[in-house]
């Protein structure tokens, strides 16, 4: 978000304008525009509210993107007033699931990990082929193309020694900030209900209703993944905002509550990257 923070302001912002003003111009019924949980201040209260949006200063790494969705969500609004357009703004947590993007370097948190933690415990099993697999699967990246040797390349995901005869895996940040995650095709759900069920110029959240810190989380998919060495953070990468918990209330006393697990959702995730990531 950093890094293409112009790409991100640009292309959302056209794609948001062509589709929310051609779906007035074409009277379609209904509209719904996927925010999300950026859009909120870096020090929103927690859990966040609906209520949050514009109280406070963005956090600067995802402002770009943050500032194309917030037109996005006002634009729904203003269509609504202006023309009484039926278009509502839905605000997702952290997504993961089955197609993500698995980029050795432009990948969000949840799909780096698995990635990550795959390569690391092939690594400590001595799994050469799997990992010779996987690094021929990535030949389409140009970052991967740079590294000379599968030690290079593995160095560059964070794996690069052994202590003690045992694999280290260095993965960015703090560990500490605390994050939501909810399984994508939940969201699509909770898309439809509200397609259904909702209609509000007030955006509204769609989440899990429970967080926990990235470290624990890395902890977790290392277990189900099965990788057994050890997991260190390099403290120098930016950790983000603090805290992103939503407040799913509104949500759940329209009746919609989640199905799949973070546990299920992670071994759904982890399948597919085996086979398609």
């Amino acid at each position: 978000s950093d890094t293409y923070s112009d790409d991100f302001l640009y292309e959302n912002l056209m794609f948001q304008n062509n589709v929310i003003h051609s779906a007035y111009v074409d009277a379609v019924e209904k509209g719904c525009l996927l925010g999300s949980s950026c859009v909120y201040p870096k020090l929103a209260p927690e859990p966040i509210q609906e209520e949050s949006l514009l109280s406070g200063a963005l956090e600067p790494t995802n402002e770009a993107y943050a500032i194309a969705k917030i037109a996005g969500i006002k634009m729904c609004e203003m269509y609504r007033k202006q023309y009484g357009c039926d278009f509502i703004s839905v605000m997702p947590c952290n997504l993961f699931g089955i197609g993500d993007n698995y980029h050795p370097e432009n990948s969000h948190v949840f799909p780096a990990f698995i990635r990550k933690i795959h390569l690391a415990k092939c690594f400590d099993e001595g799994n050469e082929a799997e990992l010779k697999r996987i690094r021929a699967r990535e030949k389409k990246y140009v970052c991967a193309e740079t590294a000379a040797s599968l030690e290079q390349w593995l160095a560059q995901s964070g794996i690069a020694k052994r202590t003690a005869g045992e694999a280290v895996l260095v993965l960015w940040g703090s560990g500490t900030p605390r994050r939501e995650f909810l399984f994508a095709d939940e969201v699509a759900d909770a898309c439809l209900f509200l397609m259904e069920k909702y209609s509000s110029p007030t955006p509204i959240n769609v989440g899990s209703g429970s967080d926990r810190t990235i470290a624990e989380l890395a902890a977790l998919m290392a277990e189900l993944i099965g990788y057994k060495g050890r997991i260190a953070w390099d403290g120098v990468h930016a950790d983000g905002t603090p805290q992103k918990l939503m407040d799913v209330s509104r949500l759940e006393e329209l009746g919609w509550l989640q199905k799949t697990q973070l546990r299920e959702g992670i071994m759904e995730a982890y399948r597919d990257f085996l086979a398609n990531g």
